[in-house]
């Protein structure tokens, strides 16, 4: 199986910058998890959505692509 690229939307991204340093660290980790396998992560929602907590304190919401083995990174919540 092919190792699945992320991207993140703008949004998304903005949302990365602003976490500390510790989310930052545990989504990559998560991420890279994710890069091998996406589906056995997380939980589907409408409109082909995935939720996925991480380190306790933080949600990424994310969509596959499996047409262009893309990982996109919709939404960061971090509660912490």
């Amino acid at each position: 199986m092919a190792k699945y690229r992320v991207e993140y939307t703008p949004q998304a991204k903005a949302q990365y910058d602003s976490l500390p340093l510790l989310a930052k660290a545990a989504l990559r980790a998560l991420l890279a998890k994710m890069s091998r396998d996406p589906w056995n992560f997380g939980r589907e929602y409408p409109g082909g959505k995935r939720c996925c907590d991480f380190a306790g304190f933080g949600l990424v919401v994310y969509r596959v692509h499996d047409d262009v083995v893309v990982i996109e990174v919709i939404d960061i919540t971090w509660a912490k």
